[in-house]
């Protein structure tokens, strides 16, 4: 899998609020954990053909490029 840089700064943005929830709840991070996560706790990943569709549907609402 190839990203571009503004991808790999919006991953890396959204793992430090990650980390500063953990902070925030006094627990540790687990390597295991989702970067995308529909959980508050990053324990269980989205379906990959769940991020597709979010994407057909942003790019139909012109919300991305």
């Amino acid at each position: 899998m190839a990203l571009d840089p503004e991808t790999i700064e919006v991953l890396r943005e959204l793992h430090g609020r990650y980390l500063d929830r953990l902070v925030q709840l006094d627990v540790d991070a687990d390597p295991a954990d989702h970067v995308l996560s529909p959980e508050p706790d990053n324990s269980r990943g989205y379906r990959p053909d769940t991020i597709t569709h979010l994407e057909c549907r942003w790019k139909d609402l012109d919300a991305l490029p």
